[in-house]
């Protein structure tokens, strides 16, 4: 009985047309202050659905191309005084040292020398974390974001060991001895078009306590596993459905007045209460940019598959008009979001999706 008719979806959405002080539709060009590094393509799994290259061949980055890449960011023409580096890979605990190594000399030029701030973060499967990792995590204060699918029965099918194993038991102990060291953690989930039931994953999320989010994947003409990535149009009734008892489940939860640790519906309701409206997706290619471990420059790391959205490297500088293109685009400039009512809620998407 909770479900919206049409009617009060669109009143939903043009609830947030009615900001008095509207804000600025373009994003003035101030340059970046998040700088996601690929520390490598390898990684210790070989999930099904994964773009990363694995066990056969990978680069990984030298620190002189994570040095150019910091100077980079910092000698820009702004007044910018807090930054943020986000390790990303492939499985950037694999290369331990080198994540030690640019951490403690971004902490160096940025802190020390400039005065400023940096945050630091990294993505992992969480099966290579160990105390070793925990006391440079406390040291620097990351935030860590942990890969992890569901419950085990859907996790160990697709994010599994070179070998075929699964590797739920494994991740599950670095989450744990994440949370026992009371380093920030939170947990992204990938849903394939094998994942059914996603109430129960909800729930098991939920019963974590940990903030998380979720995403669909991607399909692309660089992934051979196509079938483990790729909806068919059938597939989003069901979809749907799934998506419409998840809602049944945090309906209960809101009305009971519980914690909800789901990030993603978090922010869709206080963009409700605070009618914040967004004018684009994100930040990719704004004020956030990615260095690969070649020291290409793309406008995020979803788009490393892709050498076409190359838009220069730590040497040679970005070439303004792809940065430009390949950025998160304007709602003013998507044909199909001009007269949704809901478009500054979604804000346009994913460029890469």
């Amino acid at each position: 009985d909770t479900y919206l008719s049409k009617d009060e979806i669109i009143s939903i959405g043009t609830f947030l047309t009615k900001k008095e002080n509207e804000e600025s539709v373009r994003s003035p060009n101030t340059g970046y202050d998040f700088l996601i590094l690929n520390v490598t393509g390898g990684c210790n799994l070989a999930c099904r659905y994964c773009f990363a290259e694995t066990a056969t061949y990978y680069q990984t980055m030298t620190f002189d191309i994570a040095r150019k890449a910091i100077l980079n960011m910092i000698n820009q023409d702004n007044d910018c005084e807090e930054y943020s580096i986000y390790f990303f890979g492939g499985e950037p605990l694999l290369k331990k040292e080198l994540v030690r190594q640019i951490t403690e000399y971004a902490h160096d030029v940025i802190v020390w020398g400039r005065g400023g701030k940096v945050n630091f973060l990294v993505n992992t499967n969480a099966t290579l974390v160990n105390d070793v990792a925990v006391r440079l995590f406390k040291q620097y204060n990351f935030k860590v974001t942990v890969s992890l699918d569901g419950p085990m029965a859907y996790h160990d099918r697709t994010r599994i060991y070179h070998s075929g194993k699964g590797s739920f038991e494994k991740v599950m102990e670095g989450v744990y001895l994440l949370k026992k060291n009371g380093i920030h953690t939170d947990l992204r989930a990938t849903f394939t078009p094998d994942t059914q039931d996603l109430v129960s994953n909800f729930m098991f999320f939920e019963r974590l306590k940990l903030p998380y989010a979720y995403s669909f994947t991607i399909n692309s003409e660089y992934k051979l596993n196509m079938k483990d990535t790729f909806f068919e149009e059938e597939q989003f009734g069901t979809i749907e459905q799934e998506l419409r008892k998840v809602m049944d489940f945090f309906y209960i939860k809101i009305r009971n007045e519980e914690t909800i640790y789901y990030t993603g519906l978090n922010r869709k309701l206080s963009a409700l209460r605070f009618k914040s409206k967004r004018t684009y997706s994100c930040e990719a290619g704004r004020k956030s940019l990615t260095v690969d471990e070649r020291g290409n420059y793309f406008a995020c790391q979803n788009m490393i598959p892709y050498k076409q959205t190359i838009l220069g490297d730590v040497d040679a500088g970005i070439t303004e008009n792809k940065k430009n293109r390949f950025r998160s685009k304007d709602l003013e400039v998507l044909a199909d979001c001009r007269n949704c009512t809901i478009r500054n809620l979604c804000a346009g998407g994913c460029v890469v999706e």
